[in-house]
């Protein structure tokens, strides 16, 4: 009886599945990236930043397959989430659905990078273990202003609610926060690495300067804003969970009413659930 009632809440929640999926997906996503990174860090920045000697296992192929992964589950998970604010929500919300599409774009610059290096390691116009230079800095572009968007509207049109900060209604609010912090971090990140690439068609038109004290600041930049995207992503999950069970909670009579019509014990289910 009880599971039955929750998939009625589901209902209520307007294709709460969907919107479940894409978390999992952005979590998968956020904890692929960290990883990536790391390989990196334990890497080709060892010795280009750190001047020590690289790890045997952190490869530039390993990076980029797990990149790979991280970016073909950005993907996903953003295609779902439209499909999620576009078919199955009460009321469509135009402006989620403008930052949701400015990070789908995001994710489908994210995969240029990865793929172009595994896939075609040779090319005169990439750069050897790197592939596409330029992917991953407009891509995070795209990602960081559609979190910027939704961060603004979601504080205009939702927050404060009427109800303590840490509670289930203001949790959307604070996963984009750090959604937005993260993305702020992997942007400055992305840019010192960019903007100091030489050497293809694809690359920077010129060279900039970046210190050796910046180039340090590229890995652990990146490291800590997928962190902060992991805790974001869960953030919304934990959101998913109790926002169902708020509505169990409440007993929402009108959802025991159409229960009701096939099972009439269903209204006093609702009572027991108090």
């Amino acid at each position: 009886k009880i599971i039955q009632y929750r998939k009625m809440a589901a209902v209520k929640l307007g294709g709460r599945t969907k919107f479940m999926i894409s978390t999992a997906l952005f979590i998968i996503a956020s904890l692929t990236l960290f990883f990536e990174f790391f390989v990196l860090y334990k890497g080709e920045a060892q010795e280009n930043h750190y001047n020590k000697s690289a790890a045997n296992w952190a490869t530039n192929k390993l990076a980029a397959t797990i990149g790979a992964i991280s970016c073909v589950s950005w993907f996903l998970g953003f295609a779902c989430l439209l499909d999620w604010l576009i078919f199955d929500t009460t009321r469509i919300n135009r402006l989620a659905v403008i930052g949701a599409t400015t990070k789908l774009i995001a994710a489908v610059l994210f995969n240029i990078q990865p793929f172009s290096q595994l896939l075609d390691k040779n090319s005169p116009v990439l750069i050897q273990g790197v592939g596409v230079p330029w992917s991953n800095f407009v891509a995070i572009c795209f990602f960081h202003a559609g979190n910027c968007w939704d961060f603004v509207h979601m504080f205009l049109n939702s927050f404060p609610c009427r109800s303590p900060l840490f509670t289930t209604q203001n949790l959307p609010l604070l996963g984009m926060t750090w959604y937005m912090l993260g993305t702020w971090l992997i942007s400055t990140g992305n840019g010192l690495e960019y903007f100091t690439l030489q050497g293809t068609i694809f690359a920077p038109p010129y060279h900039s300067n970046v210190s050796r004290y910046q180039h340090k600041l590229i890995l652990p930049f990146q490291l800590a804003g997928s962190l902060m995207l992991l805790v974001g992503s869960v953030i919304y999950l934990l959101f998913g969970f109790l926002y169902e069970w708020e509505l169990v909670k409440k007993h929402d009579k009108s959802l025991c009413i159409q229960g009701a019509q096939e099972d009439p014990t269903t209204s006093s289910l609702c009572d027991n659930l108090i």
